[in-house]
């Protein structure tokens, strides 16, 4: 998690901005293989809630990271081991997938086959409804 942006490095501009885009995907980017003992470490600064939930004998652990500076939520899913296998990114608005579609076009290759953007250390899904997920795995 060296490459991490700290607090200090929020985008002070528009929402919806470039650097808006690339502090959460770095983040999230950063996020993914890291433990929960990490994350916890590394986002104690951060207002956190950890949720564990048990069905047919298995356990899935989640947390979420809230960015109040970005007005957005990131959620780590945790594997076995407690180790983050998929970060999804809820921006709070329901608007900006105009602005975000463009930005991942602009900077990484979309890959019509499995419907993702190729970024670094892997894929981003977006998924339009009422309100919009960005899922980075």
């Amino acid at each position: 998690m060296a490459n991490a942006l700290s607090h200090k490095q929020a985008d002070e501009g528009n929402i919806f901005s470039e650097k808006y885009f690339e502090y959460l995907f770095i983040h999230a980017r950063n996020m993914q293989g890291s433990t929960l003992r990490e994350l916890t470490i590394f986002y104690a600064d951060y207002p956190f809630c950890l949720t564990e939930f048990h069905e047919d004998g298995k356990t899935d652990n989640s947390m979420e990271v809230r960015f109040d500076r970005q007005c957005a939520t990131l959620v780590a899913y945790l594997g076995q081991g407690r180790q983050c296998i998929q970060v999804f990114i809820y921006p709070d608005h329901p608007y900006g997938q105009e602005e975000c579609v463009r930005y991942l076009n602009n900077i990484y290759k979309y890959d019509n086959e499995t419907g993702c953007w190729k970024v670094p250390g892997g894929k981003l899904l977006c998924e339009f409804d009422d309100r919009w997920v960005l899922i980075y795995n």
